[in-house]
């Protein structure tokens, strides 16, 4: 009996919970019915996917310098106005301080009583003094001559570029003049077209050309730069047209293959296949003769200017530094013998005290000298002037800010890019800008550099993704862009609302109307960005997809073993 009161009791609970799922779907359901528009639904289907990563910023010049004042004194004038251009070089403020200019002045006279005085403390013949410095400037001609000779036992490329040839091997004798290393620079290439001889006559120096890398690179656009007076060979119709291009990110390569459009008139262009070759190539020569010791590079490394390319071992012309060396304290040593004659009551601590005068009058000079200089300031680089906060008249004082001057023809933007997404932006990939001032218009960009550290803020670090512009006309500094830079675009993906995909129990879910009535689907999920997310399995193309409810319970609180969140 005792036990039959038990099964009554698991028969009892079980019709309960049964009860309840029913009791729940149904209100679900009756909830659909009740208002029709409840459910917000999407539809699976094909479409092309896009992901991109996004960033707004303010457009900022590449190159912006702001000059202040590096000494005392009143604005004279001002050569340049607000937006006005600029060349490198070219004088923007003068400052007026007449104790600068007395100073200086001053300085000289200085100098030169100082010079005098030396001359009266000494008593030997002009002759021999003379003599006597004579062998001290020879002995330092010849100590340099010896150092500029160890200095060439270090090969140096004079250049940034890529190591086109080595001609010597580690141990290899080498000699003047011999070519030991050939450096192609990069800043610049050539790109060689072969035009028909039907169309050479129309081609001249200084068109516009724009040459294609197929899929492998970025098209750039060129200039006529040469046009060969002859055909490539006697058995082409071709002529050979050389296409300079900017290469400072390095893209272009010696050997690359390319076509050739060249703009001969307003509706007509001129084709050809070309060949990427360097503008210059840097024959490095041994100046001195030896043995290699080390070669640091092999041919297609990339090199900075100055980088050591190989060293030349020679231990000649280590012991001739040594001699040279020697020669010189010799010759030192005589002048000052020579100069022990001196005037009465003169000692020679006398002598050296009096040329370490002369050293600090020297000093003092130079310094009055660059006082002097620094009361006119000049523009650091070509560009346009951006604020002249200076007026005439006004004081200035150490560190005023004259003017401010900023390369406006190069512009660029910073935006931030989530830890998260900063693994897929890579340097040369393509961005469209558009702008609050200007949203109609579409502005071309490129990665050109990306932090290698972020920054902080609320425990996600983000990190400084700079964009510069190809084309920045009608573009001002500090207007607002919002850039998008395009990571990756799939075709005839099957994709749903971001939104309609939700976690239920470690799972990815999808709502999928049937008969009205919203059941629980698992799915695989591929890529996604803000509106979309591709669909690998689960849900087929044309099914609806329930979205979002207006209700404030909304379906998935009703469903039974759901209760999930996207």
């Amino acid at each position: 009996m005792k036990r039959f009161r038990w099964v009554l009791v698991v028969i009892l609970i079980l019709v309960a919970a049964g009860w309840y799922g029913y009791s729940r779907v149904q209100r679900a359901i009756k909830v659909a019915e009740q208002n029709k528009l409840a459910f917000s639904t999407g539809e699976a289907k094909r479409a092309t996917l896009e992901v991109m990563v996004r960033g707004t910023a303010n457009i900022v010049a590449s190159d912006k310098r702001t000059i202040a004042a590096t000494v005392t004194g009143t604005v004279d004038h001002v050569d340049a106005t607000e937006g006005q251009p600029v060349k490198a070089g070219q004088p923007v403020v003068s400052l007026k301080n007449d104790a600068v200019a007395s100073l200086y002045n001053q300085a000289l006279a200085d100098l030169e009583a100082q010079r005098i005085q030396f001359s009266t403390m000494t008593s030997p013949s002009p002759l021999e003094i003379a003599g006597a410095k004579l062998r001290v400037q020879q002995a330092e001609s010849a100590l340099a001559g010896r150092k500029k000779d160890v200095e060439h036992m270090v090969v140096r490329s004079p250049v940034q570029g890529r190591v086109a040839s080595t001609n010597v091997n580690t141990g290899d004798p080498v000699a003047p003049p011999q070519v030991v290393v050939s450096v192609a620079a990069d800043t610049d290439v050539l790109v060689m077209a072969q035009i028909a001889q039907a169309d050479i006559s129309k081609v001249k120096i200084g068109q516009k050309a724009v040459v294609g890398f197929g899929t492998e690179l970025p098209a750039a656009s060129g200039v006529v730069d040469n046009i060969s007076a002859v055909a490539s060979s006697s058995r082409t119709t071709t002529v050979p047209v050389a296409i300079k291009l900017a290469n400072r990110e390095g893209l272009y390569r010696a050997g690359l293959t390319a076509n050739v459009a060249i703009t001969v008139s307003p509706d007509e262009q001129v084709y050809g296949d070309a060949r990427v070759s360097p503008t210059a190539t840097h024959d490095l020569k041994a100046e001195v003769t030896g043995s290699v010791e080390t070669l640091k590079v092999r041919e297609g490394d990339s090199v900075q200017v100055g980088q050591v390319l190989l060293t030349i071992e020679n231990d000649t012309l280590l012991v001739a530094l040594q001699q040279a060396e020697h020669d010189l304290e010799v010759a030192r040593d005589s002048l000052a013998r020579i100069s022990s004659g001196l005037a009465p009551g003169v000692t020679e601590n006398d002598i050296r005290m009096q040329e370490t005068r002369i050293k600090q009058a020297e000093a003092i000079a130079r310094a009055r000298e660059a006082d002097a200089t620094a009361l006119v300031t000049c523009a650091p680089i070509a560009g346009v002037v951006v604020s002249v906060p200076a007026k005439a008249g006004e004081a200035v004082n150490l560190g005023t800010v004259l003017f401010t001057v900023a390369d406006l023809g190069r512009l660029k933007m910073v935006i931030n890019v989530d830890e998260l997404d900063i693994t897929q932006v890579k340097l040369g990939q393509q961005a469209t800008v558009t702008c609050d001032a200007m949203p109609a218009r579409t502005f071309q960009a490129e990665v050109s550099q990306i932090a290698t550290e972020g920054i902080i803020k609320e425990g996600v670090a983000s990190y400084g993704v700079t964009l510069t512009f190809k084309d920045p006309k009608d573009l001002k500094v500090s207007m607002t862009g919002t850039a998008r830079i395009l990571i990756t675009s799939k075709q005839d993906a099957l994709v749903v609302p971001a939104e309609a995909v939700r976690q239920s129990k470690g799972r990815k879910v999808v709502m999928v109307m049937k008969d009205g009535t919203p059941v629980e689907v698992e799915v695989t999920v591929g890529q996604s960005n803000s509106t979309l997310t591709e669909i690998l399995s689960g849900v087929k193309e044309g099914d609806r997809i329930l979205l979002t409810s207006t209700q404030p319970e909304n379906i998935w609180q009703f469903m039974p073993g759901t209760g999930g969140t996207r």
